[in-house]
C-alpha cells in the first residue's frame, strides 16, 4: 500500500500547481490586514501595502488565506483583500520579452501596443494569473520594484517558463 501511494505520489508530482504567493490589493484601500486567526475579530499581526513582498499561501480556510510571514510565522489574510500571484522567469528564443501596454482600444491587440521595457532572459517575474487577457500574462512588480519606474504590462506567454 505505502508502495502504491509512493508512486501515485511521484506520477501527480509533474502535474502539481505551482506555488501560490498572495499581494494586497492596492486598488481597495490600499493595505490588507494579517491576523492570527481567520476571523475580523482575531489580533492583526502585521498589514501589507504596496511595498509588501509576495507571502506564500500555506492553505485556504474558507475566504480566508493561511499566508508564511517572516521569522517562521504565519497569518491569515481574507481573500477580498489580496490577489494570488505567481513567480515566472523569463525565457525567450529572442533572449529577451517585451512588456507592452496593457491599455489598448479594443480593435488593437496588445502585441501591437508599446513596449514599455525589455526583461532580459533569466529575469524573475510576478505574474498575476486573474488579470491576464488570453496568451498574454499580467507582470507586476508591485513590492520590488522601483516607485519611479513602469512595473506592469503584459508579456506574451511564449517567453515565460514558471517557476516556484
Amino acid at each position: 500500500m505505502k508502495k502504491a501511494v509512493f508512486l501515485l505520489a511521484l506520477l501527480i508530482a509533474p502535474f502539481a500547481q505551482a506555488t501560490d504567493y498572495v499581494l494586497p490589493i492596492i486598488e481597495c484601500d490600499g493595505s490588507a490586514n494579517v491576523r492570527a486567526k481567520p476571523t475580523t475579530k482575531s489580533t492583526i499581526l502585521s498589514t501589507l501595502d504596496y511595498q509588501s513582498s509576495a507571502h506564500k499561501v500555506l492553505g485556504k480556510q474558507g475566504n480566508w488565506y493561511h499566508i508564511d510571514l517572516p521569522n517562521q510565522k504565519s497569518g491569515y489574510v481574507h481573500k477580498s483583500q489580496v490577489m494570488i500571484m505567481h513567480y515566472y522567469v523569463v525565457d525567450s528564443k529572442d533572449g529577451s520579452a517585451n512588456v507592452r501596454d496593457g491599455h489598448f482600444p479594443y480593435s488593437e491587440s496588445i502585441g501591437k501596443t508599446n513596449v514599455l521595457k525589455v526583461l532580459t532572459n533569466g529575469t524573475r517575474v510576478q505574474i498575476i494569473p486573474e488579470l491576464n487577457k488570453g496568451d498574454w500574462f499580467f507582470y507586476s512588480q508591485q513590492g520590488l520594484a522601483n516607485k519611479d519606474e513602469k512595473s506592469e504590462g503584459y508579456i506574451h506567454k511564449s517567453q515565460l517558463k514558471k517557476v516556484d
